[in-house]
């Protein structure tokens, strides 16, 4: 089992074996779902739309649709899914408007 935080220059290393335990974490890319992320095959397309935004001052909600296609081992078909998201965004200092938190849900079956 892995520590929480890597120790010395020895570098953190992502395996199918990896125990990722979900904390808040200070900065955007911290080093458990950056690696995390990097398992994800390259997208080839993607589409996002939003059907709805609700917010006040510093906070917003949104809710929409997104559709995308990402690359597949090599000899399959590209890798398709579609479905429903919704979020959260926080107003910044600078005025950007940064997602703080988000969720997807797929309209596609999981394969078994």
């Amino acid at each position: 089992m892995q520590s929480g935080a890597p120790t010395g220059k020895r570098p953190r290393v992502c395996s199918p074996r990896t125990r990722f335990v979900f904390r808040p974490i200070r900065h955007r890319f911290a080093a458990a779902p950056r690696c995390w992320l990097g398992t994800f095959p390259a997208l080839q397309d993607f589409e996002i739309t939003a059907d709805e935004i609700v917010g006040a001052d510093d906070l917003a909600f949104v809710r929409g649709r997104y559709r995308l296609v990402a690359t597949a081992p090599p000899g399959s078909a590209p890798l398709a899914d579609q479905g429903h998201y919704m979020g959260l965004l926080r107003k910044q200092p600078d005025g950007a408007w940064r997602w703080t938190t988000d969720m997807i849900a797929s309209e596609l079956p999981m394969n078994g």
